[in-house]
């Protein structure tokens, strides 16, 4: 009886690691698929009505940078609602 348990245990334990490595995969393909949306450059998200200042920040390294970062926490966390509203009961 105590290996039937802890068959069931491992098994819970199994398929609760695919179900995690599946919503993973399913997050990171969304994901990717949002960042395809976004502008290539900061700089084209800048407003017509922003001063020459702001618009000038749009510019640079450390500007892509911080909007590479800002792009992709974006999309993964729109990607992580659209699982949840989708199949966060199934979970």
């Amino acid at each position: 009886m105590a290996y039937l348990t802890q068959e069931r245990i491992q098994h819970q334990q199994d398929a609760l690691y695919q179900a995690s490595v599946e919503r993973d995969a399913w997050i990171d393909k969304r994901a990717n698929e949002l960042l395809v949306e976004y502008p290539a450059e900061p700089f084209n998200l800048a407003s017509r009505t922003l001063s020459k200042n702001v618009t000038m920040s749009f510019f640079g390294s450390k500007a892509k940078a911080a909007y590479e970062d800002f792009i992709h926490a974006l999309a993964w966390a729109q990607a992580e609602k659209e699982w949840e509203d989708q199949y966060g009961w199934a979970a």
